[in-house]
Formats: structure tokens, C-alpha cells, sequence
């Protein structure tokens, strides 16, 4: 029993859970990773460029959350996605496979209601 606990803690240590408590969406990291890049002019929610409060999430065809984050931008104006693939763990059997692209929502947090957002 002690050594499976050990086992948990150190698994949940290496391989943490990342989790938004706006919309609930969230996802596990995997040794699979990779990023998507958007200037802040290029997602609007309903033509009105999205605030640094709203969330951007990436989901897998099957709507499996891949990777969420704030929009909030870097110092020139760029939002970084992250994003996760299937790496073989016992929990990432629904997450992007190679060559999959994922699909993007916006959670406004003005009104409570996530999206497909626009893209310019």
C-alpha cells in the first residue's frame, strides 16, 4: 500500500493535471507536446478582440480538451496554445495523434459562453 501511494504522488508530480476553473476544461501533460501561436488581432469573439480574462482551448476531433490558457499575451502581442498528443499513457488515448489539428474555443468570461472563435 505504501509503495503505491509513493508510486501516485510521484506519478502526479511528474505527469500533473492542468485544470481551469472557469469552464472545467482540462488536461494531463504528456511527453507529446506542441504549441500554436496567434497574434492577439487574430482571435474576436463576435468581431470584438478577446480579453485577457477569456480562455483559449484546444480540443481533439472527438472534443477531448488538448490544452487551454488565458488569453493573455506576450510583450508583442502573441498568445501561445499549448497542446497535447496521445504518448501511449493510460490517459492519453483520446488526445491528438500526429498530423491531427486541433479545434479551438474561446471561453468568453464577460458572458459565460465558449465558442469557436473568429479568426482573421
Amino acid at each position: 500500500m505504501k509503495r503505491l501511494l509513493t508510486l501516485s504522488i510521484l506519478l502526479g508530480t511528474l505527469f500533473p493535471g492542468v485544470y481551469s476553473e472557469e469552464t472545467g476544461w482540462n488536461y494531463k501533460q504528456t511527453t507529446l507536446q506542441s504549441f500554436y501561436m496567434f497574434h492577439n488581432s487574430e482571435l474576436t469573439i463576435d468581431g470584438t478582440a478577446i480579453q485577457s480574462e477569456d480562455v483559449v482551448g484546444a480540443f481533439s476531433a472527438n472534443g477531448v480538451c488538448v490544452g487551454w490558457t488565458y488569453a493573455t499575451t506576450d510583450i508583442n502581442g502573441y498568445l501561445t496554445v499549448p497542446t497535447v498528443g496521445d504518448d501511449g499513457s493510460d490517459y492519453s488515448g483520446n488526445y491528438l495523434a500526429s498530423g491531427d489539428i486541433p479545434t479551438l474555443r474561446v471561453y468568453d468570461a464577460s458572458s459565460g459562453d465558449d465558442s469557436t472563435p473568429e479568426t482573421q
